[in-house]
């Protein structure tokens, strides 16, 4: 077997060998492949309008195993759930029948699904947070709420990051498995391609999975050849919809996913007040060293601001989130561009409301407006190198 791609190679090797994978070891006859690396970077992530969204838990359904002992249980969307159980069942009765031999794929068994998103971004935010507010800067620079996100906003300027919901599940901090689309029978490394091609390319039941899989509306990840990844998009997938009273794609996401812009100022609220409440306001008297005229030092006893729910309004909240998501993007005004935007914002909210002035944030922060189709990988790069020709040098204050 020729030298296969891994991540701890050199940038050079490394090129040339992944090259082995995709033009020597991987069958060019396979039709029902997804490629997350290259073509499908968001897919399960963004809506057909290329909103990001999140999975409501209700729609989630346990999915079949052939494991006899089980620590926990794997989840799917319920319609890829039912496509699955079927598939497993169709596995089964080819072992039976002595249709295909025992292997890695025969029995098929879930290592992993459906990570939650909701409880992957707080775990996120979270360390960005313990690691942005040390227990120092909480003790001897944080004295009110106003100190506490001036801090902040001068690390968002600084630094890139993803804070919002938007911004988290359309980078690749967000797995795909958060979609609930996707189903992994192994737990092997991604960047190493060797054992994809010894362990499931070369595996004697991988035409018949593979075909079986494109049966029950399944991409199968180039790069992770255990991984499934449903297709909303066939007239199987089409049929299993309709059973939960779905009867277009748009009408399947406007239920199962929710638009992250339309709760993210409210999401960054809560997480900025509750880590203040639980990290500022347990020490509220602290000892702060003061200059005398003649120069001595003396400690004064300073009492921290205890948090009211009222400090700042809606408006405040959702123009600090219109400025995370203006950095999280890397979208580059003047100030004065700036200043004329948060006006613009203003009356938006003012004359027509909350949603309408979210609409205007999501529509002025979102990097692709083509919509109906993920961004390529060679979109991505335009973007990036567009963002690059701009000024950026706008700072925001409370």
């Amino acid at each position: 077997m020729a030298v296969l791609g891994k991540n701890n190679q050199k940038t050079a090797q490394q090129f040339v060998f992944r090259k082995y994978y995709d033009v020597i070891y991987y069958p060019k006859d396979y039709t029902n492949i997804i490629d997350f690396w290259k073509n499908s970077l968001l897919y399960g992530k963004v809506d057909k309008e290329l909103d990001s969204v999140m999975i409501n838990t209700n729609y989630l359904k346990v999915l079949k195993t052939n494991s006899v002992v089980r620590s926990t249980q794997n989840y799917a969307v319920s319609f890829v759930a039912d496509s699955f159980n079927e598939m497993v069942l169709e596995f089964q009765r080819a072992d039976q029948f002595k249709i295909i031999p025992k292997s890695k794929l025969n029995p098929l068994n879930v290592s992993n699904s459906t990570i939650i998103p909701k409880t992957k971004y707080d775990e996120v935010i979270k360390l960005f947070l313990d690691s942005s507010f040390t227990k120092s800067i909480l003790k001897d620079k944080i004295y009110n709420l106003k100190d506490f996100l001036n801090y902040f906003i001068s690390i968002i300027s600084n630094t890139s990051l993803n804070v919002s919901q938007t911004s988290f599940m359309s980078s690749n901090i967000s797995s795909p498995s958060v979609s609930g689309l996707v189903i992994e029978l192994a737990t092997l490394d991604h960047g190493d391609d060797r054992p994809k091609v010894s362990q499931y390319l070369q595996d004697p039941n991988y035409q018949f999975f593979i075909n079986t899989a494109e049966k029950y509306s399944f991409f199968v990840d180039k790069n992770a050849p255990w991984r499934l990844v449903y297709n909303i998009s066939t007239s199987f997938a089409a049929e299993k919809m309709k059973t939960y009273n779905f009867n277009s794609i748009d009408e399947m996401f406007s239920n199962v996913y929710s638009k992250t812009y339309l709760s993210d100022w409210k999401e960054l609220k809560t997480l900025l007040t509750n880590y203040y409440k639980n990290n500022v306001e347990t020490k509220l008297k602290v000892q702060r060293p003061e200059l005398n005229c003649d120069s001595s030092v003396v400690n004064k006893s300073i009492t921290k601001e205890l948090l009211a729910d009222n400090t700042y309004n809606d408006l405040f909240w959702i123009k600090l989130y219109y400025f995370v998501r203006l950095r999280e993007e890397d979208i580059r005004l003047s100030q004065i561009q700036f200043e004329n935007k948060l006006r613009q914002l203003t009356n938006i909210y003012n004359s027509s409301g909350e949603i309408s002035a979210l609409q205007f944030i999501n529509k002025d922060t979102k990097p692709f407006l083509d919509g109906g189709t993920n961004p390529s990988y060679s979109s991505v790069i335009e973007v990036s190198k567009s963002k690059k020709l701009k000024t950026s040098n706008f700072i925001y204050k409370l």
